[in-house]
């Protein structure tokens, strides 16, 4: 059994043992954004705003507006960028999204 794997534009291109090919996009780092209810708790961090738009249904324009002007969104949220954030006085909704938090701006 053989197993070829390749990086070619961005993408790993990954050969199995039919010969098919499948392409795995590869993870962009970007910055992590972290998403606040309107108590200013952390509820959630993201790897980068991609990930947040996906999973939440929020909008680019709307998360970048709430990130830079602090305003709440229309669904009770504010976003900030994780290098944005002061971690002095850090409030979290529970202690998995804690070390979530901790161990993505490590």
């Amino acid at each position: 059994m053989y197993l070829i794997v390749m990086l070619i534009f961005g993408k790993i291109l990954h050969m199995d043992i039919d010969g098919v090919i499948h392409t795995i996009p590869l993870l962009r780092r970007g910055k992590p954004i972290v998403q606040f209810n309107n108590n200013m708790q952390i509820i959630n961090i993201f790897n980068n705003m991609n990930i947040a738009i996906n999973e939440t249904s929020e909008s680019r324009s709307t998360i970048t507006s709430s990130s830079n002007k602090n305003r709440l969104t229309k669904r009770g949220y504010y976003w900030k960028f994780a290098s944005d954030i002061s971690s002095d006085n850090l409030n979290f909704i529970n202690k998995d999204i804690k070390e979530k938090y901790y161990e993505m701006t490590a």
